[in-house]
């Protein structure tokens, strides 16, 4: 079948697994929902707790105060803003690229 295939490739059918995509998007949109509020909790904690370099001075304000808050041991309080970014923006460029071979479906 596959060599039949490769010649005539108009002969190829491969089934699409339309709902399980539709399902997996909306996977997606739910965690990223979810952590776009972890993401404020945060932001509103560090906020509350101003000055405190234990809690992330001025995350929520400054970016580049975040993004320096990756040189803070892993797991540390300092450093929870920043991770939690990094696991959105991985969940993001999963759902766009997935998103973006799934808009034919």
């Amino acid at each position: 079948m596959a060599k039949l295939i490769a010649k005539v490739p108009e002969y190829a059918t491969f089934p699409r697994f339309r709902e399980l995509n539709i399902k997996n998007l909306l996977y997606y949109q739910v965690e990223l929902d979810g952590l776009g509020q972890q993401l404020t909790e945060i932001e509103q904690r560090d906020r509350r707790e101003r000055g405190s370099p234990v809690h992330g001075e001025h995350y929520s304000k400054y970016a580049d105060t975040l993004i320096q808050s990756q040189e803070l041991a892993p797991g540390s309080q300092g450093r929870k803003q920043w991770d939690l970014v990094i696991k959105i923006r991985e969940c993001l460029r999963d759902y766009s690229n997935t998103h973006k071979y799934d808009l034919y479906l």
